[in-house]
């Protein structure tokens, strides 16, 4: 109940949702009386409704029954007296007028304030996780091996005649489908490069009774065998083999030394 203004016309009722009090989210409803008088009821609304307070002339209060007054009392006629001799005149009887009782004003009526209706609050709707999309992976570019290069025939170099001092020595490499690749020293045990880098059979005069060191790298690391072909090295006094290989990493090592007899060795 709420005490208002006699100039207050319109009542007005919001919801911030938009759905009314009534029906999605419970059976809310709402009243107004204005002195007893219902002036507007509802539930199903969107975001606001109003009610007219001021459709009729308010009550208007009877006016006070007067009380009725009490007539003044007759004079009782009085006998004429008779011719006296000279004496006192009567004393006329004083009249006192009634008093009107009070008259109390009148009481209004008490005016209950409208009760405001529950308002429940609308319950959220579910929402669903999002599930994420499924992601492929990367498909790994197909890798194409390189294309060997092709192998130019070497010519041998010219020999010199072996002098009386020094031994020849036939050196015969076979490299695998990379030849680019491959590279190859013998040098003394000053580290000068006696021989180096041909391909096919060559024959160097070493001098005798010397040590000197064979080295043989293959850039890619995969040695000369037997991934892409297979590739060896050979070392021959005569017929002989002393040194010999082909499955090596980055880099193989062999030193020997040669008597002045028909035998060499390997250190």
């Amino acid at each position: 109940k709420r005490c208002i203004q006699s100039d207050a016309c319109t009542f007005e009722i919001s919801d911030s949702y938009g759905d009314g009090i009534c029906c999605s989210y419970g059976q809310g409803s709402y009243t107004v009386w204005v002195n007893g008088v219902e002036k507007g009821s509802g539930g199903e609304f969107g975001s606001s409704d109003t009610a007219n307070l001021c459709t009729s002339d308010p009550p208007t209060t009877a006016p006070p029954t007067p009380v009725p007054t009490t007539a003044p009392p007759t004079p009782v006629p009085t006998t004429a007296p008779p011719t006296p001799g000279p004496s006192a005149a009567p004393s006329a009887v004083p009249v006192t007028p009634p008093t009107p009782a009070p008259v109390a004003p009148p009481t209004p009526a008490p005016v209950a304030p409208p009760t405001p209706a529950p308002v429940t609050p609308p319950t959220p709707a579910p929402v669903a996780p999002l599930t994420p999309a499924p992601v492929a992976p990367p498909t790994p570019a197909p890798v194409t091996p390189p294309t060997p290069a092709p192998v130019a025939p070497l010519t041998p170099a010219p020999v010199a005649p072996p002098s009386v001092s020094c031994i020849t020595v036939n050196i015969n490499i076979v490299t695998d489908d990379y030849p680019d690749e491959i590279s190859w020293t013998i040098a003394d045990e000053d580290g000068s490069e006696v021989a180096s880098s041909s391909i096919g059979d060559v024959t160097p005069c070493l001098e005798s009774n010397k040590v000197f060191t064979f080295s043989i790298s293959d850039s890619w690391g995969d040695g000369i065998c037997c991934s892409h072909g297979d590739g060896s090295y050979k070392l021959y006094r005569g017929e002989a083999i002393f040194i010999e290989g082909g499955e090596f990493g980055h880099h193989a090592e062999h030193t020997f030394f040669l008597l002045n007899q028909d035998t060499s060795s390997t250190c």
